[in-house]
């Protein structure tokens, strides 16, 4: 799998406006080393230098501040720029819902019953959403995709913005199970309001009820990965 970003930096050019774009293509592999000159890099963790150059070779950052410039890269003078850290979109629906109003084609975020832990999310998404390229041109390089749903929602992955298809975009896939925990208050309306009991129920009861669901199918997959490590072992 390629990686195409640059680490966790992104190049931000003051004095321009980020636009949406119809289309922002996937850039090609980077090749060789890039420096990048004459700007001011922030760290991400409140530090600040100046007039400093940031270095990157094959798609990954090998010196940044005042280092020696490597010989036959390639450069970008950086003068009244500004470098700071790619921005991490953590839980999102990002490649899942386009339209969310109207166009149900466009949807792949949500699935019916109350256990979907096999679904998975990387399967979904959707490289060619009009939504990547404006998050792209705002610094964002990673986001955390997860699908939605009752109470087992499904698996998440990690995917970096820069990619043809979802194979090529998947940083981590399946990293992670979503699960609903239920409200202990009554909801009105949103994405839980599933779990509202009917006219006449006890909230608590009701939530306890989906709570005893969860706690079921997690130590049911635990006594299950349980014997296949025993079978492994033998």
């Amino acid at each position: 799998m390629q990686k195409k970003y640059l680490s966790i930096f992104a190049l931000a050019l003051l004095g321009l406006t980020a636009r949406a774009q119809d289309n922002v293509y996937p850039a090609a592999s980077q090749k060789g080393i890039t420096v990048i000159t004459n700007t001011t890099v922030h760290i991400g963790n409140g530090t600040t230098l100046t007039d400093a150059l940031v270095a990157f070779e094959n798609g990954k950052i090998i010196g940044v501040g005042q280092i020696t410039m490597p010989a036959g890269a390639k450069v970008i003078d950086g003068t009244g720029k500004h470098v700071y850290p790619g921005l991490i979109l953590p839980t999102s629906d990002l490649g899942l819902k386009e339209i969310s109003a109207g166009v149900r084609g466009s949807n792949d975020h949500t699935e019916i019953g109350e256990n979907n832990a096999n679904i998975r999310s990387i399967i979904a998404y959707n490289t060619d959403s009009k939504i990547i390229g404006v998050l792209r041109e705002n610094g964002i390089l990673l986001a955390g995709v997860a699908p939605e749903g009752e109470l087992i929602e499904g698996q998440s992955s990690v995917v970096q913005l820069d990619a043809w298809n979802y194979e090529d975009a998947a940083y981590k896939m399946d990293n992670g199970l979503y699960i609903n925990m239920p409200s202990f208050m009554v909801r009105r309306g949103g994405r839980a309001a599933f779990m509202r009991p009917g006219p006449g129920n006890d909230p608590v009861k009701a939530a306890m009820e989906k709570i005893e669901t969860n706690k079921h199918f997690l130590q049911t997959q635990k006594r299950i990965i349980k014997k296949k490590h025993m079978r492994l072992i033998i």
